[in-house]
Protein backbone atom coordinates (compact mmCIF):
# COMPACT_ATOMS: atom_id res chain seq x y z
CA UNK A 1 0.00 0.00 0.00
CA UNK A 2 2.80 2.32 0.65
CA UNK A 3 4.73 1.99 -2.36
CA UNK A 4 1.64 2.44 -4.33
CA UNK A 5 1.08 5.78 -2.29
CA UNK A 6 4.65 6.57 -3.25
CA UNK A 7 4.00 5.68 -7.15
CA UNK A 8 0.64 7.82 -6.72
CA UNK A 9 2.56 10.90 -5.61
CA UNK A 10 5.45 10.60 -8.46
CA UNK A 11 3.03 10.38 -11.34
CA UNK A 12 0.97 13.29 -9.97
CA UNK A 13 3.62 15.48 -9.18
CA UNK A 14 1.69 18.41 -8.83
CA UNK A 15 0.23 17.00 -6.03
CA UNK A 16 3.16 15.83 -4.16
CA UNK A 17 2.61 18.41 -1.59
CA UNK A 18 -0.28 16.76 -0.65
CA UNK A 19 0.42 13.42 -0.44
CA UNK A 20 3.41 14.49 1.87
CA UNK A 21 3.27 12.65 4.98
CA UNK A 22 5.38 15.00 7.03
CA UNK A 23 3.42 17.16 9.95
CA UNK A 24 3.37 20.60 8.99
CA UNK A 25 5.18 23.03 11.60
CA UNK A 26 3.39 24.94 13.46
CA UNK A 27 2.38 28.93 12.19
CA UNK A 28 4.49 31.30 14.62
CA UNK A 29 3.55 34.86 14.45
CA UNK A 30 6.54 37.70 13.85
CA UNK A 31 5.52 40.51 15.13
CA UNK A 32 8.17 42.76 13.52
CA UNK A 33 6.60 42.00 10.38
CA UNK A 34 3.31 42.99 11.03
CA UNK A 35 3.85 45.91 12.56
CA UNK A 36 6.27 46.73 9.59
CA UNK A 37 3.39 45.33 6.76
CA UNK A 38 0.59 48.11 9.29
CA UNK A 39 2.86 50.80 9.25
CA UNK A 40 3.48 50.67 5.40
CA UNK A 41 0.05 50.13 4.94
CA UNK A 42 -0.60 53.57 6.98
CA UNK A 43 1.81 55.29 5.46
CA UNK A 44 0.76 58.64 3.70
CA UNK A 45 0.92 57.87 -0.23
CA UNK A 46 1.98 60.31 -2.78
CA UNK A 47 -1.04 61.70 -4.79
CA UNK A 48 0.30 61.96 -7.81
CA UNK A 49 0.78 58.30 -7.46
CA UNK A 50 -3.20 57.87 -8.09
CA UNK A 51 -3.87 59.84 -11.09
CA UNK A 52 -2.56 60.10 -14.50
CA UNK A 53 -3.45 63.74 -15.79
CA UNK A 54 -3.16 66.87 -14.48
CA UNK A 55 -4.91 70.01 -15.90
CA UNK A 56 -3.25 72.56 -17.60
CA UNK A 57 -3.31 75.86 -15.63
CA UNK A 58 -5.16 78.49 -17.73
CA UNK A 59 -7.01 75.57 -20.29
CA UNK A 60 -9.33 73.84 -18.52
CA UNK A 61 -9.94 71.84 -21.04
CA UNK A 62 -6.43 70.61 -21.57
CA UNK A 63 -4.36 68.10 -19.58
CA UNK A 64 -1.06 66.77 -19.20
CA UNK A 65 -0.56 62.88 -19.20
CA UNK A 66 2.27 62.03 -16.90
CA UNK A 67 4.49 60.16 -15.06
CA UNK A 68 6.17 60.39 -11.55
CA UNK A 69 9.83 60.34 -12.30
CA UNK A 70 11.55 60.66 -9.54
CA UNK A 71 9.54 60.38 -6.07
CA UNK A 72 11.04 62.44 -3.34
CA UNK A 73 7.71 62.58 -1.67
CA UNK A 74 7.84 62.46 2.15
CA UNK A 75 4.53 63.31 3.80
CA UNK A 76 6.49 64.24 7.04
CA UNK A 77 8.83 66.70 5.95
CA UNK A 78 7.84 70.35 5.49
CA UNK A 79 8.94 70.74 1.92
CA UNK A 80 9.31 67.38 -0.63
CA UNK A 81 8.93 67.08 -4.03
CA UNK A 82 8.24 64.48 -6.86
CA UNK A 83 10.04 64.98 -10.71
CA UNK A 84 6.90 64.52 -13.46
CA UNK A 85 7.42 63.56 -16.75
CA UNK A 86 4.96 64.27 -19.60
CA UNK A 87 2.79 65.65 -22.03
CA UNK A 88 -0.17 66.27 -24.03
CA UNK A 89 -2.32 64.57 -27.01
CA UNK A 90 -0.77 62.14 -29.20
CA UNK A 91 2.86 62.39 -30.58
CA UNK A 92 3.37 65.10 -27.66
CA UNK A 93 6.04 66.97 -26.44
CA UNK A 94 7.53 65.40 -23.57
CA UNK A 95 8.10 67.99 -20.75
CA UNK A 96 9.28 67.81 -16.95
CA UNK A 97 8.34 70.06 -14.14
CA UNK A 98 8.24 69.92 -10.21
CA UNK A 99 5.49 69.46 -8.23
CA UNK A 100 6.07 70.68 -4.24
CA UNK A 101 4.64 68.97 -1.28
CA UNK A 102 4.27 70.60 1.95
CA UNK A 103 3.75 67.93 4.70
CA UNK A 104 2.20 66.27 2.06
CA UNK A 105 -0.19 68.82 0.60
CA UNK A 106 0.52 69.72 -2.97
CA UNK A 107 1.72 72.99 -3.63
CA UNK A 108 -0.38 74.89 -6.06
CA UNK A 109 1.29 78.18 -5.45
CA UNK A 110 2.99 79.15 -7.70
CA UNK A 111 1.70 76.08 -10.50
CA UNK A 112 4.59 73.67 -11.09
CA UNK A 113 6.36 74.50 -14.00
CA UNK A 114 6.63 72.08 -16.84
CA UNK A 115 9.78 72.33 -19.40
CA UNK A 116 12.27 70.97 -21.36
CA UNK A 117 14.30 69.03 -18.47
CA UNK A 118 14.83 68.99 -15.26
CA UNK A 119 18.40 68.73 -14.33
CA UNK A 120 18.61 68.73 -10.55
CA UNK A 121 16.11 69.40 -7.38
CA UNK A 122 18.65 70.47 -4.30
CA UNK A 123 17.42 71.07 -1.25
CA UNK A 124 18.48 74.01 0.01
CA UNK A 125 17.14 73.72 3.98
CA UNK A 126 13.97 72.13 5.38
CA UNK A 127 12.16 74.95 3.17
CA UNK A 128 14.05 75.98 0.50
CA UNK A 129 15.08 74.08 -2.95
CA UNK A 130 16.63 74.97 -6.08
CA UNK A 131 15.45 73.52 -9.17
CA UNK A 132 17.21 73.54 -11.74
CA UNK A 133 15.86 73.21 -15.94
CA UNK A 134 16.92 72.80 -19.32
CA UNK A 135 14.69 74.90 -21.47
CA UNK A 136 14.08 74.51 -24.98
CA UNK A 137 15.07 77.95 -27.07
CA UNK A 138 13.79 78.09 -30.59
CA UNK A 139 11.72 74.78 -32.16
CA UNK A 140 11.24 71.49 -30.80
CA UNK A 141 13.14 69.76 -33.75
CA UNK A 142 16.39 72.37 -33.73
CA UNK A 143 16.42 70.42 -29.43
CA UNK A 144 18.80 73.93 -28.36
CA UNK A 145 18.18 74.02 -24.61
CA UNK A 146 19.68 76.67 -22.92
CA UNK A 147 19.83 76.15 -18.80
CA UNK A 148 18.10 78.36 -16.23
CA UNK A 149 16.65 77.95 -12.38
CA UNK A 150 14.38 79.03 -10.08
CA UNK A 151 14.80 79.01 -6.15
CA UNK A 152 11.62 78.10 -3.75
CA UNK A 153 11.24 79.13 -0.24
CA UNK A 154 8.06 77.69 1.83
CA UNK A 155 6.25 80.69 3.49
CA UNK A 156 4.07 80.30 6.42
CA UNK A 157 1.13 80.48 4.41
CA UNK A 158 2.39 77.09 3.05
CA UNK A 159 2.99 77.77 -0.35
CA UNK A 160 5.78 79.01 -2.28
CA UNK A 161 7.63 82.38 -2.74
CA UNK A 162 10.77 82.50 -5.59
CA UNK A 163 13.83 84.19 -3.78
CA UNK A 164 15.80 83.26 -6.83
CA UNK A 165 14.96 83.03 -10.55
CA UNK A 166 17.54 82.97 -13.44
CA UNK A 167 15.14 81.16 -15.99
CA UNK A 168 15.46 82.96 -19.83
CA UNK A 169 12.40 84.68 -21.08
CA UNK A 170 12.12 81.70 -23.49
CA UNK A 171 11.04 80.04 -20.28
CA UNK A 172 7.41 81.41 -20.71
CA UNK A 173 6.39 80.75 -24.48
CA UNK A 174 8.34 77.07 -23.74
CA UNK A 175 7.24 75.91 -20.57
CA UNK A 176 3.15 75.34 -19.27
CA UNK A 177 2.09 74.92 -16.01
CA UNK A 178 -0.03 72.24 -14.64
CA UNK A 179 -2.99 72.98 -11.97
CA UNK A 180 -2.15 70.31 -8.81
CA UNK A 181 -5.05 71.97 -6.35
CA UNK A 182 -7.57 69.56 -7.39
CA UNK A 183 -5.11 66.41 -5.97
CA UNK A 184 -5.91 64.73 -2.43
CA UNK A 185 -3.72 65.38 0.00
CA UNK A 186 -1.41 62.51 1.17
CA UNK A 187 -3.82 60.77 4.05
Amino acid sequence: MKTARILACISWSALLVACSTETPAPLVSDTSTTAATTTAATAPVNPLLGVQTLPIAGTPDSEITFSVISDHFAAEAPLSWSVIGGGVGNGNSLREGVVFFHYGQPINEPQPLMQEHVVSVELLDESTAKVSYDILNGPRAAGITIPGAATFKLNPQGTLDIIENTLPAVANEAGLQVDVSGLQSAS
